[in-house]
C-alpha cells in the first residue's frame, strides 16, 4: 500500500479524537476518489 504525506495542519484541523482522524481521511479519500470516478467497488 502506498502513503499519502499530509501536512500536519491537515489531521490536526479535523475536530475528532486524534485515533479517529487517520479513519476519517481514509474514508473521505475514498468517497472523494469514487464520486469523481477515480475508483470504482471492482464490479463489471
Amino acid at each position: 500500500m502506498s502513503s499519502i504525506d499530509l501536512p500536519s495542519d491537515v489531521p490536526d484541523a479535523i475536530a475528532a479524537p486524534p485515533e479517529d482522524r487517520e479513519p476519517i481521511v481514509r474514508q473521505e479519500l475514498a468517497v472523494s476518489l469514487y464520486r469523481e470516478e477515480y475508483l470504482s467497488f471492482g464490479k463489471t
